[in-house]
């Protein structure tokens, strides 16, 4: 009877270690890791997304357009006062950089005064007073001569919107205004005619953008030789 009970608690000791075994490879054992699917490997496979794609594109500095070859004259005329005492010629020239340099030369008076040569978007007339819509200035001192040269830097690639060109006797600071009366009126003023195609000739009645702004130059050069004192005419 003893030996029959020892040999029962046998089999059963038997069966549940059989049954601990197969369990642990029915929930693992030593199985070999599955290789991955084609769908797993293809989303291994996708390349990182460009950080740079949805960047915002850099802005680039553009050149002006070139509406005339370099050093070819667009405009030219004499400001002459109507005593002919005070005179200069001009002669608007392009540049390489898009724009254009106005070219002054043969400056006389009998009147040596501070003066201001204006480039003005409307015809003008000896006495004529301010305009507000003057897009380039230059200025010089009484004893000085004017600058041979200056970049019309607010006009554009275009400066045909500008009509006239003017002499205008500047106002100097802490000067009595009684001495000078006519100071800040027109003395000398000439029409522009210019040389520049129209870049758009297929659209009847266009008229070019004006630029916005003034800019006004200071010049500070030679004195002036052969000039008389008196009132300027």
């Amino acid at each position: 009877m003893g030996r029959t009970r020892t040999a029962t608690t046998a089999v059963i000791g038997s069966a549940l270690v059989g049954l601990l075994l197969a369990g642990c490879t029915a929930f693992g054992g030593d199985d070999a890791i599955p290789t991955p699917t084609r769908q797993a490997a293809e989303r291994t496979a996708e390349p990182a997304p460009d950080p740079t794609r949805d960047a915002d594109p850099v802005e680039t500095e553009t050149e002006p357009e070139q509406a005339l070859p370099t050093g070819t004259v667009a405009a030219e005329t004499d400001v002459v006062s109507p005593s002919g005492e005070t005179s200069i010629h001009v002669r608007v020239v392009a540049n390489d950089r898009g724009t254009f340099d106005a070219q002054l030369s043969g400056y006389r008076t009998t009147n040596p005064q501070p003066m201001r040569l204006e480039f003005r978007h409307r015809p003008a007339k000896p006495l004529d007073g301010w305009d507000g819509s003057v897009r380039e200035t230059v200025e010089w001192d009484a004893a000085v001569a004017p600058p041979t040269s200056f970049t019309m830097g607010q006009a554009g690639p275009h400066p045909d919107h500008l009509r006239s060109v003017v002499l205008v006797p500047a106002t100097a600071a802490d000067e009595d205004s009684s001495k000078r009366p006519w100071a800040g009126s027109v003395l000398a003023a000439a029409d522009l005619r210019w040389n520049i195609p129209n870049p758009y000739p297929g659209l009847p009645g266009h008229r070019r953008r004006r630029p916005t702004g003034r800019l006004r130059h200071r010049h500070q050069g030679r004195r002036p030789t052969g000039e008389l004192p008196g009132r300027a005419r």
